[in-house]
């Protein structure tokens, strides 16, 4: 009984998030292939990584994160900034290593070897040297995102019928993930406030602003201010992927943007508008908020009470290796790729590239592929299959994960949610399955 009511609550919790994926018309918000790199660069961020991490990665192609390390959970802000300098100081000095000899990689240090393997065992020394300027510290927001949910659960349903009732889609709803973490008390240091970080002189038109009353703190008021802003926003711009950057870069800049371009495409105005003021923060919030209404919409997948424990090495962990490695890394040796090749190119014509935390849902598998993966893991038929994850592990040298790959399947018994895991070699040895209920 315990277990079906679980279950119950775990479907009354998941309606919005259904009905709010089906609202998310692809011509409305298109996630182009050019920006799928950066995309999922963010669903990371949000969906896998806590504050605890920091993730250094190129500023510019998303799909190159070198490595991901610890931050002290107890430490002072000053003392977490000078753990994430130290960090880039460390890969730094790797890029200039190989920037001076990219051709010695016989004798490679921890992070030049990352590095080295994330730009796809280069040679050349220019691309070296140019990744130096690109080198960032992004850290996680997973733990800050769970907590979004909350507000977002309380609030959301309103949320989404005050931006319908001014005429602009409610899957407008999530933007507040990116600005304030769903915190309607949120107070930037530039003076933004509220749940939709409006600004003073933005917010005057439509909300009281003052040291008595301040609207922008009321999530409903500040909700019907953020819907009038963003429509007109589309209304001056034509595209609601451009009236979404706009809400960070003003739709002046933008439109400056698409005129110096010459193209409405937010791809383009991402990859070629090169704007002083249009930095990386304005550059990401298009992509921040298609991977943010990806991960709503896939919550059970990464917020589900074993997405964690798949996707990130335990606490005492002091050090992970590469967080995923990038598109341009592909399996070092032939057994690794023919496993994968086994478990993941043959059942899902997936890329042999090492993934990490690639999750595919069960409604995009075909019939087929879906039964070929129930077999390897050996899920009743009658169960309904809810999603495959598979990558790296997160192991640091030494640990006797280091090395491996790991494959998780979700499913739907009578018994109510089980996932399995199965854990293996680069030979396609089962080093560990469990099963969790």
């Amino acid at each position: 009984m315990r277990r079906l009511w679980l279950w119950a609550t775990v479907a009354l919790w998941l309606l919005p998030t259904l009905a709010l994926a089906a609202q998310a018309d692809s011509t409305l918000f298109p996630r182009p292939e050019a920006l799928r790199g950066a995309i999922d660069f963010w669903k990371q961020v949000f969906g896998v990584y806590t504050t605890r991490h920091a993730l250094i990665h190129d500023n510019e192609d998303l799909r190159i994160v070198y490595g991901v390390e610890k931050l002290d959970r107890h430490g002072s802000n000053r003392q977490r900034q000078q753990r994430q300098d130290a960090m880039l100081a460390r890969y730094r000095r790797a890029l200039e290593r190989l920037a001076a000899s990219p051709t010695d990689t016989t004798r490679l240090n921890e992070e030049e070897r990352r590095v080295w393997l994330a730009q796809g065992k280069s040679r050349d020394p220019e691309r070296y040297r140019k990744a130096v300027e690109t080198l960032r510290v992004q850290v996680g927001q997973r733990d800050r995102f769970t907590q979004g949910l909350a507000v977002w659960d309380q609030h959301g349903d309103e949320i989404r019928r005050i931006l319908r009732a001014h005429g602009v889609p409610d899957s407008l709803a999530v933007l507040p993930f990116i600005e304030s973490g769903y915190n309607p008390e949120a107070y930037s240091h530039v003076g933004a406030a509220g749940l939709w970080q409006i600004m003073k002189g933005t917010g005057r038109p439509f909300l009281r602003i003052g040291r008595k009353v301040d609207e922008r703190r009321d999530p409903f008021k500040a909700t019907a201010a953020a819907a009038q802003i963003l429509k007109g926003n589309y209304q001056a711009l034509g595209a609601w992927p451009l009236a979404i950057t706009a809400y960070n870069h003003g739709a002046a800049g933008v439109a400056r943007g698409v005129k110096e371009v010459g193209s409405r495409q937010i791809s383009d105005l991402v990859q070629r508008y090169k704007g002083p003021a249009f930095g990386f923060a304005s550059r990401n919030f298009y992509a921040e908020f298609a991977a943010v209404l990806e991960l709503v919409s896939q919550r059970q997948t990464y917020f589900g009470a074993e997405a964690l424990a798949a996707a990130v090495a335990d606490e005492e962990e002091p050090v992970l290796a590469a967080g995923f490695v990038p598109q341009l890394g592909v399996a070092d040796t032939s057994s690794g790729a023919s496993m994968l090749d086994h478990l993941v190119h043959r059942f899902l014509g997936s890329s042999k590239e090492v993934l990490s935390f690639t999750t595919v849902g069960a409604q995009q598998l075909p019939p087929e592929q879906a039964a070929a993966i129930k077999s390897i893991f050996q899920v009743g038929p009658q169960d309904t299959l809810q999603s495959f994850r598979w990558g790296p592990s997160l192991a640091p040298e030494g640990h006797p994960h280091q090395g491996t790959l790991w494959y998780t399947v979700w499913y739907e018994s009578g018994e109510g949610q089980v996932s399995e895991t199965l854990r293996l070699t680069p030979d396609g040895e089962i080093v560990e399955k469990t099963r969790r209920e």
